[in-house]
């Protein structure tokens, strides 16, 4: 507008009646006025830069007209009048555009990118270049679409999909012809037998169809077969070497016995024999000596097999264990695990308070041992090495050495220095004044130094409820950055103490508490105070504007109910207010 303070004033009343006529939608009214303004201006002495306005006035006008040649014809005839004003770079694109023919458009803008000098045209054409060429490149891309499957390099596709699982690999066949003739003959549909996530039984005709695409078979997955199937796999196993050249090998069925077959492969990296499916002790003592590759092993051990005097398992070369006895519980109190390279071990179901006999599991020398974990176990003392950095107990059953028994010397608990997570939880207590949790939890809080344990898991005992004061108070707990505790008795006054006994704490999780906002608000409004989220479950005491009080001071609070506890109310507890 401050341009048109130097046109001729006749030149400026026809711009206002080419206005007024294109606000009207008259275009031919505009289009008269604009070209009796242009005639004007070329017969006086008008500056370029204001020549280059009236075209770009008519060129608008041609552009509402749906006239593109016309409109292409006055952005070049602006350029033409100034090579260095980005006005006619920027109409000639648009016109291109609007007519699909991006890479002229992106052209006349790179041209004017290298011809204008303004800075405020360089960064509007800088915009509608990049615009522009991300269209042309989505086109292309568009405009070309090829099979990946006849156009990559077998190496890259292969580095794919390696990405995908199974069954994706199962679901990608129906794509087209030459998916399905690429991925039958690449892993894993030529060297895996499995039918994950199943919700139908595994019929006769789906087991031939994956069986004729077994070429070299290393991962053999049994679940969920038909009668039919199953008698037709077993027949395929027992007249076939495919169970030597298996590197992992998965069994979940309730009638196949496995003491048919031989899984004695120096190839086996992984077995694993769940629920339905059992197998003798007897058997997992030979897996375990036999395959000198495995690497990870899992048993559903059938608890009517047991030979005490037996009670042993070497491997060289296993990392992980897990054992599950469902019937009747293993005897620590025999149990003997040579494997120096043992990382992880899990048992479920073991005593080691049976027979009269009275004897420790002893775990010190497994020296790269760093998981153990415990489920629904009797135990009494348990000597583990230093390197246990994982260490979970659930519903196991805390003994004490029979009164009629001379017990042995042994040695001193062991300080876990290098223990990052302690999960102790629905421990049940020996019917005596003895502690709650086992003496060797209690012996390495008083010795352990604080600082390395992060998390904690514990449940507090109804009849006991003194005792994980008691454990909190050992100062072990000093570095925990995560919390979780169960128990009915737990409540506000506790506060105090995991304020004092945990500075460093972050996220708090409370189960079935009889706790209100009071505890709340203590653990947040701490000096020095750290916390950033606090899961709250089964926690009917506290009252729900604890949620949006938390929340302007940083803190995640997220109040759970269970399915059993929402029948009697959430959200009457105590309500957190400001003290004044």
């Amino acid at each position: 507008m401050d341009a048109e303070k130097h046109l001729p004033q006749q030149v400026a009343d026809l711009l206002v009646e080419c206005r007024k006529a294109m606000k009207d939608k008259n275009y031919n009214a505009a289009i008269k006025s604009v070209n009796a303004a242009l005639k004007y201006s070329e017969k006086s002495t008008t500056a370029p830069h204001l020549l280059i306005g009236l075209l770009d006035y008519r060129h608008a006008i041609y552009h509402r007209l749906g006239d593109p040649d016309s409109a292409l014809k006055d952005a070049k005839s602006m350029i033409r009048l100034d090579r260095k004003d980005a006005r006619g770079y920027l109409r000639c694109g648009a016109v291109e555009r609007f007519k699909g023919n991006k890479t002229a458009a992106l052209r006349y803008l790179e041209h004017g990118l290298k011809s204008c000098s303004e800075p405020e045209g360089l960064d509007i054409l800088h915009r509608e270049a990049k615009r522009t060429r991300d269209q042309l490149s989505a086109e292309l891309v568009l405009s070309r679409a090829r099979d990946p499957m006849t156009t990559l390099p077998l190496e890259i596709m292969e580095i794919v999909l390696s990405y995908l699982h199974y069954k994706q690999h199962v679901q990608m066949l129906r794509v087209s012809k030459s998916w399905k003739r690429v991925l039958s003959v690449l892993p894993p549909l030529t060297d895996t037998l499995a039918f994950p996530d199943f919700k139908q039984p595994v019929t006769l005709k789906m087991l031939l169809v994956t069986l004729r695409r077994l070429k070299t078979p290393k991962r053999l997955i049994l679940a969920g077969l038909t009668g039919d199937a199953r008698a037709t796999l077993l027949d395929r196993l027992m007249r076939t070497r495919m169970l030597e050249s298996l590197h992992v090998f998965q069994i979940s069925d309730p009638i196949i016995d496995l003491a048919k077959f031989s899984l004695f492969s120096a190839n086996l990296r992984t077995i694993s024999i769940e629920y339905p499916t059992r197998c003798s002790h007897q058997l997992v003592y030979r897996i375990l000596g036999q395959c000198s590759g495995l690497e990870i092993a899992r048993f559903m051990i059938d608890g009517t097999s047991y030979v005490v005097e037996s009670w042993s398992f070497t491997s060289h070369s296993l990392l992980e264990l897990d054992l599950v006895c469902k019937d009747n519980k293993a005897p620590l109190y025999e149990m003997a695990l040579d494997m120096p390279r043992l990382r992880s071990f899990s048992l479920r179901g073991g005593s080691n308070v049976a027979l009269n006999i009275s004897e420790d599991l002893d775990l010190r020398h497994l020296q790269n041992l760093t998981r153990f974990s415990l489920y629904d176990c009797d135990i009494s003392d348990l000597f583990l090495p230093p390197s246990i950095t994982d260490l979970r107990m659930e519903r196991c059953h805390s003994m004490i050495h029979s009164a009629g028994l001379v017990e042995r010397p042994h040695p001193e608990f062991p300080a876990l220095d290098n223990l990052k997570s302690l999960s102790i939880l629905h421990i049940k207590p020996p019917r005596s004044a003895q502690p709650t949790y086992p003496p060797f939890i209690c012996d390495a809080a008083a010795k352990t130094k604080p600082g390395k344990l992060t998390s904690l898991a514990v449940s507090q005992v109804p009849d006991k409820p003194n005792d994980l004061t008691a454990l909190m108070e050992s100062g072990w707990f000093a570095g925990l950055t995560e919390l979780l505790i169960e128990g009915p008795f737990f409540g506000d006054q506790q506060a105090a103490l995991i304020v004092a006994q945990c500075p460093q704490l972050e996220r708090v999780q409370v189960h079935g508490a009889a706790i209100t906002g009071v505890f709340v608000a203590e653990l947040i409004k701490a000096p020095n105070s750290k916390m950033r989220a606090m899961i709250l479950q089964d926690c009917a005491k506290v009252s729900k504007d604890t949620v949006p009080w938390a929340a302007e001071r940083g803190v995640h609070v997220e109040c759970i109910s269970s399915w059993a506890a929402r029948g009697s109310g959430s959200g009457s507890g105590r309500k957190v207010r400001e003290l004044e």
